[in-house]
């Protein structure tokens, strides 16, 4: 196990690490052009997801101006070239400072949900290519908190946000039309490290139906349920991660 999490995350290393060295080129308009902002402070939200195949595939990003909007990046990949990005505005202000807004792709909502913190709340809209949709809010009963990593479930029907500040996962369904339906809480012992520069992996999902997030007090298996009144989450009271610690990286059983 330790090989194989040894080669796992170097793996993981020098993949980014490649895609941190083409940043200059790949998204110069961003880096660059628009914003004149270092690398690392686009890069921490920087590479959402990534669809399509093994040698020909499309970078998904979300990265911020010093204006504050938000926009959306892709950029095409094949295995000897990479596409200028297409670039379009969502016509919406990141409020975090440093950033905190997470884009989700949620296929089944027909594209993406776009989170961010506003003051104490949690504000949730529906996006789908350029355009973000109408906002619902979700207070969070305090300030200072942040989005430190989020996951999907069920195509993007149920989000899970892990939040710091307060230390917790929080859980969002929304209806067809990217409207929140239903929320759920649960709390986590310990302190959710906040990742202002570089990708927060804390948060992954395990099978079709738990997560696991991980705290300074270790790492936590977490049971989501879905029925006719929403979602609902647990802690499962039979595992003991306690002794374990992020970053977290869940290998599929399926080869690739």
């Amino acid at each position: 196990m330790r090989v194989t999490g040894y080669s796992l995350l170097g793996g993981f290393s020098a993949f980014f690490g490649s895609i941190h060295r083409l940043l200059p080129s790949l998204f110069s308009p961003i880096c660059y052009g628009l914003t004149s902002l270092p690398v690392s402070r686009v890069w921490s939200r920087l590479i959402p997801w990534i669809t399509g195949g093994a040698w020909d595939f499309t970078i998904h990003a979300l990265t911020y101006t010093d204006v504050g909007l938000l926009y959306r990046r892709a950029a095409k990949v094949t295995w000897n070239k990479i596409a200028s990005p297409d670039t379009s505005g969502l016509n919406v202000v990141q409020v975090g400072a440093p950033p905190t807004a997470r884009l989700l792709h949620a296929p089944v909502r027909d594209d993406a949900l776009l989170f961010d913190v506003m003051g104490t709340d949690l504000v949730v809209r529906p996006v789908k290519g350029p355009n973000a949709g109408p906002s619902t809010i979700i207070p969070l009963g305090a300030a200072g908190q942040r989005i430190e990593h989020a996951v999907a479930f069920d195509g993007g029907a149920v989000a899970l946000l892990l939040i710091s500040g307060d230390s917790r996962v929080l859980a969002i369904e929304t209806d067809a039309t990217g409207a929140v339906t239903h929320t759920d809480v649960v709390s986590l012992p310990g302190q959710v490290r906040q990742e202002t520069r570089f990708f927060s992996h804390d948060l992954a999902t395990l099978g079709r139906r738990h997560a696991l997030a991980g705290t300074s007090a270790g790492v936590f298996s977490i049971l989501v349920k879905r029925d006719a009144a929403g979602v609902h989450l647990s802690l499962e009271p039979g595992f003991n991660g306690s002794s374990l610690r992020g970053p977290i990286a869940t290998i599929s059983p399926k080869p690739l």
